[in-house]
């Protein structure tokens, strides 16, 4: 099956208006000693939607940043970018529909002390 994270990951790597924000700093994990802001791709769930060929996998995309509004601005452009993916093909696999599960959501980060935002995605994939 498709690695959905590693998808994901790789096409905001890929869209300017996130990397014009972000940098580099896109992954599944949130490293520390890094700059901020940071978006975290990871996956929450995902059945089999059709045997062993198209896939529906649950992700959640946090963003982080040193103050609201730009934590506001990085969800924006990132939030986009993911719903953007529908009807795409990449090397990792085929993007054949998204679906937004959830939206935005403030969730301040006592373990970061940095403003935080997440919205939720389904991604269908197939290799």
């Amino acid at each position: 099956m498709v690695d959905v994270e590693a998808l994901t990951v790789a096409h905001l790597l890929t869209d300017s208006t996130v990397t014009t924000l972000t940098g580099t700093r896109i992954g599944t994990e949130i490293p520390a000693g890094q700059a901020w802001p940071k978006v975290r791709v990871f996956r929450i769930s995902g059945p089999y939607v059709v045997g062993d060929h198209l896939e529906r996998a649950s992700l959640q995309i946090d963003v982080w940043a040193d103050d609201k509004p730009a934590a506001w601005d990085v969800t924006a452009v990132t939030r986009k970018s993911v719903l953007s993916m529908w009807s795409t093909s990449h090397v990792l696999g085929v993007v054949t529909k998204v679906e937004e599960t959830l939206g935005p959501s403030w969730l301040p980060d006592p373990e970061t002390d940095r403003p935080h935002y997440m919205f939720g995605a389904a991604v269908y994939t197939h290799p």
